[in-house]
């Protein structure tokens, strides 16, 4: 049988069955984006010396500080009045109380949050103008600490409780006396910072071989508190050129970025205090 059997018909005779405009059949959606002229820009823009995708997370103001994110910028005001200093309160203050005389609880207030803003490696997590308390989370050379100060109203001036909620205690008492010498107007003292801790192993061990412990349980580890103890490690031993060289490579480095995308204070601070002198 030819190829022209039953199937055989004129070309000319399928004009017109196909020739409408397949469009006008195609249902026009809302939204629908295969419609929708392709008028997107992709880029990226890189921040200086960021080639390992570091600087996410933090934010840095032109002294080169960091800055965190959603820092309330809440004053105290003369409307509310500080608690006044009863006798069973007085029995029971910290020794870490400092005493202000002529000085109005709002003045002190508003100079301590200034002190801990623009002075102190400090992220404030809370304040109350009604309590005329301020709560923070303070590193003092590398070391962590979590603090509370409460004012007083105390006859012809103020008086101002620090005490320590949680972390190193030589921390609190180095950021109190910081603290004290500001709100005094006096010279702080002469060593504002602390030594950092120095690791034997880092002594005796090659850069690489130092780290590993450290490099190996913040890629394990999900606690918030060792994380920040492994940070504040690596930011101790980052001031030796080799173990900087060592957290360089890619090994170390993914591990520095996962550490990096915490958002965690008492891991973000040492961490940027890190970056910054290792890159």
């Amino acid at each position: 049988m030819s190829s022209e059997g039953f199937y055989s018909f004129p070309m000319d005779s399928c004009q017109g069955v196909f020739s409408s405009d397949l469009d006008s059949f195609r249902p026009q959606l809302s939204g629908d984006f295969y419609c929708e002229p392709d008028d997107v820009t992709r880029g990226l823009t890189l921040s200086l010396n960021d080639e390992f995708g570091f600087g996410s997370a933090f934010d840095v103001d032109r002294t080169n500080k960091l800055t965190c994110p959603g820092t309330s910028d809440e004053v105290f005001v003369a409307e509310y009045a500080a608690p006044a200093l009863w006798e069973d309160v007085q029995a029971v203050l910290e020794s870490t109380t400092l005493q202000l005389s002529e000085s109005s609880t709002v003045a002190v207030g508003n100079s301590l949050l200034a002190f801990f803003r623009n002075e102190a490696d400090a992220k404030i997590t809370k304040m109350s103008q009604k309590k005329f308390t301020i709560k923070a989370e303070v590193f003092v050379g590398g070391i962590w600490c979590c603090l509370k100060v409460r004012m007083y109203r105390s006859e012809g001036g103020t008086l101002v409780e620090f005490q320590k909620r949680s972390g190193d205690s030589i921390a609190f008492f180095s950021l109190y006396r910081q603290a004290s010498a500001s709100l005094l107007g006096a010279s702080p003292p002469q060593s504002t910072t602390l030594d950092a801790p120095q690791m034997r192993q880092n002594e005796v061990l090659p850069a690489e071989q130092a780290i590993a412990p450290l490099i190996e349980m913040a890629d394990s580890c999900r606690d918030m508190n060792l994380l920040a103890e492994v940070a504040s490690a690596l930011n101790a031993m980052a001031n030796d050129p080799a173990v900087a060289a060592a957290l360089r490579m890619p090994c170390a480095v993914s591990v520095l970025h996962q550490l990096e995308q915490v958002e965690d204070f008492r891991v973000a601070q040492p961490m940027f205090n890190m970056l910054t002198c290792i890159y």
